[in-house]
């Protein structure tokens, strides 16, 4: 018991030291180191993705586990390196992007599953996410500061990184909101209770993150408890988030200098299906090939790169089922990019959506792949899972799928698939 009680001890340091390295280097290195950080932050996060990965084999005992992590590498070795022919190297750097939160499944499972240990990880890791979810206000405010309510407004991860913080801090306050809920206490009692989480989403209106508008309504909605009187608590829901959303539409507006015109159902159309010019690239690819289109373009519309997929994947005859093979995102500090991320880079760089960079570099074998794998990660025990909280974290998964990749960061998986597992494992009833 005493080697056990050790080994969890040693697994639990490494883990929480990985999640605050992961967590607070990329803003202090940002803006008080960063002609070093720039040097050091490729080698530092391939470290951190080598450690979890170690950590992840070492604890992994279920089949499931190995039975999914072995079909997975199986087949995108195949993708990549028979069938697409790139390197050994190439593969394991392209690899990166999806083990790494493939391997946390069995960290997770180690510490949540067993009685002697998931106590004090729960406490230490929500701990953790308290504290986290505090440093997003001032050091989103610095880089709002300093650079405007743009991109580079992502809080302690750092610049670029705006829509994972914003995702983050209302995952994390919805969770802790729902862990301090009084269920002999009214809806508005509740949050009244709890006004330092709902302070604490300032940090999501500092930057140009649109979505957090959709994240707002989700949760408030999902706060709601699904019970015999939630059609009445909705009717006096609808009131108070329209309310909600004009304060926090004046704050976004107040802060972005944007016009009107960015909330409404126009924008948001064009926002994701593109303007006149970016469809008129599709239609010059359409009628003369891909390959027609200067690489020269600015980042396009998310909705015109779901668009230019089947036009990509004309190319080769086994790019719809297999895709371009794992690592066409990465490269260029290192290693080398491929031909085809070189040739193709006005279709890969700004904005690369979860679903997106599946089908172009696995396929649609590896996007059922993927579908299949976040049905089995969403399954539970049904007698004590948070109703509320799975569903906020599935619309969420679906969200990601078509805005960004957010799950190729360490630092959005660790605290995305601790909610879900703490919530599907242990389980917690309002």
């Amino acid at each position: 018991m005493a080697v056990v009680i050790e080994k969890s001890k040693f697994i639990s340091k490494i883990f929480f030291g990985v999640f605050w390295i992961v967590a607070i280097t990329p803003f202090f290195g940002q803006e008080f180191m960063p002609s070093v950080y720039e040097k050091i932050s490729s080698p530092l996060f391939a470290l951190i993705d080598f450690v979890l990965i170690l950590l992840g084999a070492w604890v992994i005992r279920d089949k499931k586990d190995w039975f999914f992590l072995l079909l997975f590498v199986g087949f995108s070795f195949i993708s990549t390196c028979i069938i697409n022919d790139y390197s050994i190297l190439f593969f394991v750097n392209g690899l990166r992007l999806y083990l790494c939160y493939i391997i946390i499944v069995p960290i997770f499972r180690y510490f949540l599953t067993d009685d002697h240990r998931s106590k004090g990880f729960i406490e230490k890791m929500d701990r953790a996410l308290y504290i986290f979810l505090w440093l997003q206000l001032p050091t989103a405010a610095v880089q709002c500061f300093l650079y405007g309510a743009y991109d580079q407004v992502g809080g302690s991860m750092g610049w670029m990184m705006s829509g994972e913080m914003s995702t983050l801090v209302y995952l994390i306050s919805f969770y802790l909101m729902h862990k301090n809920w009084d269920s002999s206490k009214s809806y508005i009692d509740n949050i009244r209770a709890n006004w330092i989480l709902i302070f604490l989403l300032i940090p999501s209106f500092l930057n140009e993150t649109k979505i957090s508008f959709i994240y707002l309504l989700m949760y408030f909605f999902f706060l709601i408890p699904m019970d015999k009187r939630f059609i009445k608590r909705l009717l006096i829901f609808i009131p108070c988030i329209i309310v909600i959303f004009t304060i926090a539409g004046y704050f976004y507006l107040s802060m972005t200098n944007a016009d009107n015109n960015v909330l409404t159902a126009e924008y948001f159309k064009m926002y994701f299906s593109g303007d006149d010019d970016a469809l008129n690239y599709m239609e010059i690819a359409a009628e003369g090939g891909i390959d027609m289109v200067e690489n020269d373009q600015g980042d396009l519309f998310r909705g015109v790169k779901f668009a230019a997929i089947p036009l990509l994947q004309l190319r080769e005859p086994h790019a719809a089922l297999v895709g371009f093979g794992v690592g066409q995102f990465k490269g260029g500090t290192s290693i080398k990019k491929s031909e085809f991320a070189k040739e193709f880079e006005w279709l890969l760089k700004g904005a690369v959506m979860g679903f997106y960079m599946v089908i172009i570099e696995l396929g649609y074998i590896g996007f059922v792949f993927t579908i299949i794998f976040w049905i089995i990660t969403f399954r539970g025990n049904r007698k004590n899972i948070n109703r509320q909280i799975l569903l906020y974290q599935i619309f969420t998964v679906i969200l990601l799928g078509i805005y960004n990749s957010a799950f190729i960061h360490p630092v959005f998986y660790l605290i995305f698939f601790y909610i879900l597992f703490v919530n599907k494992w242990v389980g917690f009833k309002r």
